[in-house]
């Protein structure tokens, strides 16, 4: 068990009829409650900057400067679980 290392949370995305159907906030709860039952308490996410707003409703903070992945904005956004 790594509970004093980070998880991460990489490439998720939903299809555009999958979209606006809660799905995604399900999925998001679904990956952080598996990573907890391994022992992870330290969660990070590059996210795109459109969702930001997304991933601070689900306890993420946004740690530095915007920064360019694959050409698209993104922040380094992480949450600590006690």
């Amino acid at each position: 068990m790594w509970a004093c290392g980070f998880t991460n949370l990489e490439r998720v995305a939903l299809r555009e009829p999958y979209r606006g159907k809660n799905l995604g906030h399900k999925l998001t709860d679904f990956m952080i409650s598996i990573a907890k039952e391994q022992g992870f308490k330290k969660f990070k996410v590059h996210a795109q900057s459109y969702l930001k707003d997304f991933y601070q409703k689900h306890g993420f903070e946004i740690v530095g400067e915007m920064f360019k992945e694959a050409g698209i904005d993104h922040y380094l956004m992480i949450r600590n679980d006690p």
